[in-house]
């Protein structure tokens, strides 16, 4: 199957935040999935500067390559419906929709009708393909591990920090981060806005892997009072963000594939992938996420336990295992 790969080659196409999830392992699973992928990167051809320019260089490079299929993993309006239109007069058409939970309405419903199959990370808005007459379009899949560790990794580590966080900074996030240090507990944290600043991929896997404890903070809108309370600024964060669903992400995958100890937010559908209790572990408070670390910091064997569990678990949820079974269903069709 001759896919091209329409990816931002920079994290939301922007060199300084360095290479996108597209380029480090969506791109380098589909290689190893088709007989034949080929990067279009949008960086190299107008993005952002020169969307028309775009436009037609993308369909041209289609009109040469003559494709199967273009998959792209858009964030917004990077390439325009006029554009799709034509491309399928070409080959097939498919996106990845990241974020279904809270984008569908808004977003992902408009570009649906322009393609021919749409991919969603989340369960819940089958139905809502479904009900607009996209059922026979939309393809279930889900985030992954961007990279996974060896067995003897796994089984070598040694122990440099108690708890860590790995994310972009967010109220919410620096609001549990200062309530946990408050009552004892310092979270080591990594990524834009924090003073360890960001890390690659490879660090973020040898970070998860020399933590006791791995934390996954949401960054959605939520109606913790505690949190509301704290400041006016969490206060204009709860009324003007859209973002107000917790959805799957990324990091559970990417923590137990790096070896790491899971301790997350529950988003719901979280126990499709993840056996709760045995493989990860989840909070729903602060409070809850105070016990829980105080918890599993004290009892290291079944911390350990679990720890494994999760890495064993993580290798049926890499981006190989989830392109796999989206080409052969788009095949089946």
């Amino acid at each position: 199957m001759r896919i091209i790969c329409a990816f931002l080659r920079y994290d939301y196409g922007i060199k300084e935040r360095g290479s996108s999830l597209e380029e480090i392992a969506l791109f380098p699973a589909i290689q190893q999935t088709t007989s034949e992928a080929i990067p279009f990167w949008l960086e190299d051809h107008g993005f952002a500067d020169d969307l028309e320019g775009l436009q037609s260089r993308l369909i041209q490079f289609v009109e040469d390559v003559k494709p199967e299929l273009v998959l792209f993993c858009l964030m917004r309006d990077e390439i325009r419906m006029r554009t799709f239109e034509i491309l399928n007069t070409i080959t097939k058409t498919a996106n990845w929709f990241c974020d279904d939970r809270w984008r569908f309405n808004n977003y992902s419903r408009f570009l649906a009708e322009k393609l021919n199959y749409c991919i969603t990370m989340d369960r819940y808005s089958v139905d809502a393909y479904k009900k607009l007459g996209f059922g026979h379009k939309v393809i279930l899949s889900q985030w992954a591990a961007s990279t996974t560790i060896s067995q003897p990794e796994f089984d070598s580590r040694t122990t440099k920090y108690d708890v860590t966080f790995i994310g972009g900074y967010h109220s919410y996030r620096g609001y549990v981060v200062k309530e946990l240090k408050k009552r004892g507990i310092l979270v080591e944290c990594f990524g834009s806005g924090w003073p360890n600043g960001r890390v690659s991929y490879q660090e973020m896997a040898s970070i998860y892997l020399s933590s006791k404890i791995s934390l996954n903070i949401h960054n959605s809108v939520t109606s913790d009072y505690k949190y509301l309370l704290s400041s006016i600024c969490a206060v204009k964060d709860f009324f003007r963000s859209s973002k107000r669903f917790l959805q799957q992400t990324a990091r559970p995958f990417e923590i137990t594939g790096g070896g790491g100890f899971l301790l997350t937010y529950y988003a719901t559908g979280l126990e499709y992938y993840y056996s709760i209790g045995h493989e990860i572990a989840v909070y729903s408070s602060i409070d809850e996420l105070e016990l829980q670390i105080r918890y599993f910091l004290a009892n290291e064997k079944e911390r350990e336990a679990i720890r494994e569990q999760g890495f064993e678990v993580s290798s049926k949820h890499t981006y190989y295992e989830r392109f796999r079974s989206i080409f052969q269903e788009i095949q089946s069709r």
